[in-house]
């Protein structure tokens, strides 16, 4: 139980950080992948858990292991999971940091399916220009649907707004018929 406590600790005191620095997205995909590494990885489990590695040995394996793909806050949590000896619960810090940002969170998530990936700058376009005729801000991802034609379909919160070519030629057969 105050594991638990301590999680949550760590996961809100870490998001307001990330806030702070302006980076809540970003850190959020690097913890997702901290924890998704966490998961596949049992050489990442075992450094997380085991106290026969030195702290600042394993701070330099996960240097080394990470380089550039982490920032200075991820690494800074790691350490502090490691030295409080919760290195096993980092999925549970990854779950707790999306429960809270999906809480404080006012922007409303959005699902682009195109049939090829979309570069980001296209992706970032296209969310600005749904953003101005919705009027709120939108958390945009892409994502590439080999089943589309063309066109393009939007997943808003719960609701699907189909634009693809099927669509839209399915339309067009119910209005000949």
């Amino acid at each position: 139980m105050a594991a638990d406590y301590k999680v949550r600790r760590i996961a809100k005191a870490a998001l307001n950080v990330a806030a702070e620095l302006g980076v809540v997205d970003d850190f959020l995909d690097r913890f997702e992948l901290l924890d998704r590494t966490f998961r596949d990885n049992k050489s990442f489990r075992h450094l997380m858990i085991t106290h026969r590695i030195p702290l600042e040995q394993k701070m330099k394996v996960l240097r080394r292991a990470f380089g550039g793909n982490l920032s200075e806050l991820e690494y800074e949590i790691l350490q502090l999971l490691i030295v409080q000896n919760l290195g096993v619960k980092l999925p549970a810090v990854a779950r707790s940091l999306i429960m809270l940002a999906r809480a404080r969170d006012v922007r409303m998530e959005v699902t682009i399916f195109t049939p090829e990936p979309m570069a980001g700058k296209d992706l970032n376009d296209l969310g600005k220009r749904i953003e101005a005729n919705i009027g709120r801000p939108l958390r945009i991802m892409g994502v590439a649907d080999p089943d589309l034609l063309g066109g393009v379909k939007l997943r808003l919160g719960n609701t699907l707004v189909d634009g693809s070519l099927a669509r839209r030629l399915e339309m067009l057969r119910q209005e000949l018929v």
